[in-house]
């Protein structure tokens, strides 16, 4: 299984990154693909207090909060 976490400000953001990773993603790989996409901060620093095994991530660095100025 791979997994792509996507932290991004609009959920149209992940919506769009998530379809475009789509068909690369079954031509690059038969393992089944699990998309963990959050729109807010804390959510995702929750599921990442998990320790969760990632494989490929994306992260907006222009959201306002604790990990950037």
């Amino acid at each position: 299984m791979i997994t792509f976490l996507s932290f991004a400000s609009k959920k149209n953001e992940n919506v769009l990154l998530k379809d475009q990773l789509r068909i690369p993603a079954a031509r690059w790989t038969e393992e089944a693909w699990v998309y963990e996409l959050f729109e807010e901060l804390e959510q995702v620093e929750e599921y990442l207090s998990q320790d969760p095994l990632l494989d490929i991530v994306s992260w907006d660095v222009t959201v306002r909060g604790r990990w950037n100025a």
